[in-house]
Formats: structure tokens, sequence, C-alpha cells
């Protein structure tokens, strides 16, 4: 009688969270405020941001943060308590050199940094365990690092458009084994 008692007790409570819809993608920064614990999807591209509302810090939740296309120049140092980002998207910001408090996010996999002034990959990016894919480009970037070599699951880098010409990827044989687009004969940096 008394694991009846018990059963009864949880049942409404995991009913409740299996109702919570992990697809929903807010973008409305006043909407995904009002159940911070509730947002697995965030999407403020376009919105004139300089810096990242310090409410995204209650969404622990968060999977995906799309921040494309405003005027953010750097990061918080509480980015990294979102220990569930899996993909984020900062392309067409005002960075003018890599975040390095991104390379405190070791579940991070997917990271665009296109079309911003970012002229170096910083060795701390190792640290990165979980990146698979990382996006330069239209970036200042001239030199994919060799210790990139040393982060087995990071399979495709786009360094289109930037100071990387294709045709020098074959004196970086770190790069083996990963899917790296480039683009030939690009003097679109000039």
């Amino acid at each position: 009688m008394q694991k009846n008692l018990i059963l009864i007790l949880l049942l409404p409570a995991w009913s409740v969270f299996s109702q919570v819809d992990t697809n929903r993608i807010y973008s409305r920064l006043s909407d995904a405020e009002m159940l911070p614990e509730e947002v697995y999807h965030l999407e403020l591209r376009k919105e004139h941001l300089n810096e990242l509302p310090i409410s995204i810090r209650k969404m622990v939740n968060l999977r995906t943060v799309d921040l494309g296309k405003n005027q953010i120049d750097s990061l918080p140092k509480w980015l990294p308590e979102l220990v569930h980002l899996r993909s984020l998207n900062l392309e067409k910001n005002s960075f003018d050199h890599f975040p390095q408090i991104l390379c405190q996010m070791p579940n991070l996999r997917e990271l665009n940094l296109s079309r911003t002034a970012i002229s170096e990959i910083p060795s701390c990016m190792v640290q990165m365990k979980g990146l698979t894919r990382i996006d330069l480009w239209n970036t200042e970037v001239s030199t994919i690092p060799s210790f990139i070599g040393e982060m087995p699951k990071l399979r495709e880098i786009d360094v289109r458009f930037t100071f990387i010409d294709r045709r020098d990827l074959a004196q970086m044989p770190y790069l083996k084994g990963k899917k790296v687009e480039a683009t030939e004969g690009c003097d679109c940096k000039d």
C-alpha cells in the first residue's frame, strides 16, 4: 500500500515535467524570461543587442542560441554556466578577436563566428573538447593552427573567404580527416 502511495505522489510531477516543449524556439526575450527553465532554443537575431541580456543566465537548459546579426563585441563571464548549450551562432557581430570565454565551454558542439573581424584561432580552443564544427567564413583568419589536429571531435571547419587558400591546406597534414571548406585563389580580402 505504501509503494502505491509513493507512485501516486510522483506521477503528477512527472506528467507535468513531460509536457515541456523542447522544440519550441523562443524569438522574443520577454516570452523566454517568463519561464526561463523551459527555454531550450533562443533566437535573438537582428535585435540590435550589444551584449547578452543577463536574463539568459537563468535559462539553464538552453541547447541552441542564435545571436546573429547584432552588435555584440564581448561575452559575459557567466556564459560557461550554460552547460547544456550545444550550438551558438554569433555570426555578423562586432568581435575583433576570438572570445576567450568560449574556451571554457567543453560541451559546445557548433560555433559560428562567421562575418566577424576575428583574425586568429587561440590555442585555448583545444579545451573545447565537444566542438564538432566551427564556422569562420568571411573572417580575417589567415591560418589554421596545428593544435586543431588535437581536437578529434572537430570534423568541420569553414574558412571560405578568409586569407586561407584551399591550395595551402596540403601543407597542413594535421587537418587529415577533417572537412575543411576553403576558397581557392580567393582575393576577397584585398
